[in-house]
């Protein structure tokens, strides 16, 4: 290997690396190609026996000490992505003062090569489309943007599988741009307007390179074309290239209007993220597909949401039980396997609302719904219930019931197995009874638990209190009734949120509560996801997860076991199984604003602030005020020292609830960051006085404490929040906050006693 040379401005120029050349444990066979940044070598991994492509900086740029650090620090944020269609990264190393990336050699045949030769056929264009749109929801997931998305840079598996690679004009979000804002990056045609403006790009580039990729694929030519760059850079800022659809008649219009939104000059008014390409693909290959090869009818699992029944009594005083029965069918229906039922908290979104039957369909996700009315007059019930097609609107079945009270139980059941007929649900052994089973034959403590549920619902401290009065009277009308004893202990898990110490008051009762439950009904999923929660606050990890694994077992559907269980694990550091929980959560109450608020959450915890942020903005553009979405945005917010945004989401949620001590304190660390000492300093003053006669939160003040650089009065904070178990300690010791308590011992020693060990 020679010496090198030198530019002009002597620059030192390193040369190619030669056939033979040994790096590190790499042979190389050849150079196989270079641009951009980086140029490639094919290589044999002498350890492993297996061939790999080798990248390195260019030489002209491998004497810059700045973008040697940045060639490095993005190629192992690239090498953190694990997707089926990102090629694989082995190894991020350096070798004679050059930094390479080791990645899978894939072969050489590109998503080029199949447009070239008129390979694209309407289905592969989906298809790969979809794929690569799922590869860059998982780069962007960690805040990585490629900005070179194009067919040069998808590789084909010897399968046919694509593959995308050469992240090496990747921007990390929160990092400085291997080149600064104010050079156009990337390859010309293309290029989204703001890329080619030299302006900042964030993940709608990548929609636009995308919808460029897709329209090259269906027609075979590229949207913006001309003979010089230049020329090619106008039409992207100014031009509308022809509908695809023009070009290729095949292509279906709502692919076409895909593409054209891919292909909007304003970023806003592209899709907002890649999941809303691929679920728009998902409808367009739907389309498209074979009618042989989708499923037929009978094949789908079917699906349904029960809405809540109206009350049509003169005197409208029954809408806790029409709330009631509606939760109840829900429930007995949610334990029928390979049966999807819309969660209660999804279906109630719809109470009091003129909805179209088929929004309600495509919101849900369902293919039927049972919607209906209840009349009550003396002790004489009129009960209607309907089935009705999504697709068509018809009814697949309705009746009505005029019967006596007493009779309520024999009407549920008859609704619910009618729906299992209608919708020919197999039901396995031992699945009718759990569908038709009775907790109580006592109607007066059944109603008082229907009203228990009702208030709980809410979920404020006033109606927390009447449920509680509820499920208590339910239980003194019939001591066997393990539901009343569930809900009792669910109040108390949801009063720690409120009232002096709460934690370490309500707990115990929790507990109780639960474990009743249990003893009367040991199937009862809800008593085993809230004996779950009480677990995790006696720091019995190992219990608490094998106890939300039985209610899962019990009732896959049901939503807040998975809602909880992520929470949990996402709490000991077992963030993507957490994540995977909160998904499953939200894929069972697509709408409830609580499990969006949670999964968001867990993406915090887990320190994907921009997914957390994309998410929980959803929550509130779907339910605007919610107020723990508005508390969780503003903790990201805070992690992210985004503090203006941070301090707009706390004047919210202090507008709805001005006594919570976390939120003061959040208040008080926005102050400390923006350098406003004084008020931090008073709101930490204000929160000392208040503490054992309002609600307390030892974790806020700790996390306070440490904005204003104290760290042994946070370690003292710390440590009474532990022992009075207040709401939220757990995941706030997650906090970059604590970052800095993370290596004294006393810190330690602290979450010893939690049972956790960072």
């Amino acid at each position: 290997m020679d010496s090198g040379t030198e530019q002009g401005d002597g620059t030192q120029i390193l040369p190619a690396f030669a056939t033979g050349t040994i790096i590190t444990h790499y042979r190389v066979i050849e150079r196989i190609g270079s641009g951009g940044m980086g140029e490639v070598y094919l290589a044999e991994d002498t350890t492993l026996a297996r061939r790999v492509a080798l990248k390195f900086l260019l030489p002209a740029y491998a004497t810059d000490d700045h973008l040697k650090a940045r060639f490095t620090r993005e190629a192992r944020a690239t090498a953190a992505l694990n997707h089926p269609n990102v090629v694989t990264i082995h190894e991020v190393s350096e070798y004679q003062g050059r930094p390479f990336l080791a990645m899978e050699y894939v072969g050489d045949r590109s998503l080029r090569d199949l447009i070239r030769d008129g390979e694209c056929t309407l289905e592969m264009t989906i298809d790969f489309a979809s794929r690569i749109a799922d590869a860059l929801r998982a780069a962007h997931n960690t805040s990585i943007v490629h900005r070179d998305v194009k067919p040069a840079n998808v590789l084909l598996t010897p399968s046919g599988q694509p593959k995308l690679v050469d992240f090496g004009l990747a921007a990390i979000r929160g990092t400085e741009a291997l080149t600064r804002i104010g050079t156009t990056l990337g390859t010309v045609g293309y290029m989204s307007p703001e890329q080619a403006r030299g302006g900042e790009v964030d993940h709608r580039t990548d929609i636009w390179a995308l919808g460029v990729v897709l329209y090259e694929m269906l027609t075979g030519r590229l949207p913006f074309t001309a003979e010089h760059d230049q020329a090619v850079i106008y039409a992207i800022l100014n031009e509308r290239p022809p509908p695809a659809s023009d070009l290729r008649p095949d292509v279906p219009a709502s692919l076409h209007h895909l593409v054209d939104r891919m292909l909007q000059k304003e970023p806003s008014r592209r899709p907002p993220d890649t999941e809303a390409v691929m679920a728009e693909l998902e409808v367009v290959r739907q389309q498209v597909t074979p009618r042989s090869s989708q499923l037929t009818t009978a094949e789908k699992p079917p699906s349904i949401a029960v809405l809540p029944f109206v009350d049509m009594s003169p005197q409208k005083d029954q809408e806790h039980f029409c709330d009631g029965m509606t939760e109840e069918l829900i429930n007995g229906l949610t334990r029928l396997r390979g049966f999807r039922v819309a969660s209660r908290t999804s279906a109630f979104q719809f109470k009091g609302k003129d909805c179209d039957i088929g929004e309600i369909g495509a919101r849900l996700r369902v293919d039927t719904v049972l919607e209906g009315s209840v009349r009550k007059a003396g002790n004489r019930l009129r009960i209607t219930a309907q089935l009705v097609n999504i697709a068509d609107g018809y009814h697949l079945w309705s009746q009505k019931y005029d019967r006596e009270m007493e009779d309520i139980f024999a009407i549920q059941d008859e609704i619910a197995l009618t729906i299992v007929e209608r919708l020919q649900v197999k039901l396995l052994e031992g699945e009718e009874s759990g569908l038709t089973g009775r907790a109580t034959e006592d109607l007066e403590a059944y109603s008082l638990y229907l009203k228990g549920r009702f208030f709980w619902n809410r979920r404020t401290p006033e109606s927390l209190e009447r449920a509680l009065d509820c499920f208590q009277q339910a239980i003194e009308r019939d001591p066997q009734y393990a539901h009343p004893y569930a809900g009792l202990a669910d109040c108390h898990i949801i009063l720690m949120a409120f009232g002096p110490r709460a934690g370490r008051q309500v707990l115990s009762r929790a507990r109780v509560a639960a474990e009743k439950a249990l003893e009367l009904d040991e199937t009862l999923s809800e008593a085993h996801t809230s004996l779950a929660f009480v677990r995790e606050w006696d720091w019995d990890w190992a219990g608490a997860e094998a106890e939300y694994r039985r209610a899962i077992e019990l009732n896959p559907g049901y939503p807040t076991a998975h809602q909880w269980y992520g929470w949990y694990l996402s709490v000991i550091r077992r963030h993507e199984e957490g994540i995977a929980e909160g998904r499953q959560a939200l894929e069972l109450d697509p709408i409830s604003p609580i499990v969006g608020t949670a999964l968001g959450g867990m993406y915090t915890l887990a320190r994907r602030f921009d997914e957390a942020i994309a998410l929980l903005r959803k929550v509130l553009e779907m339910e605007p005020g919610f107020p723990a979405a508005l508390h969780a945005l503003a903790r990201t917010y805070l992690e992210m020292e985004r503090y203006p945004e941070a301090m707009a989401q706390l004047h919210k949620s202090l507008a709805l609830f001005p006594e919570d001590a976390l939120l003061k304190a959040y208040t008080g660390c926005v102050y400390a960051g923006l350098g406003e000492t004084e008020q931090a300093r008073e709101i930490l003053d204000e929160l000392k006085s208040d503490w054992g006669t309002k609600h307390f939160n030892g974790a806020g003040m700790a996390r306070l404490c440490m904005a204003l650089g104290k760290g042994d009065e946070a370690l003292e904070w710390f440590a009474r929040a532990i022992e009075e178990k207040d709401y939220g300690v757990m995941d706030e010791r997650l906090s970059a906050a604590f970052d800095g308590l993370r290596s004294d011992p006393r810190f330690r020693d602290l979450l010893r006693l939690m049972h956790l060990d960072r």
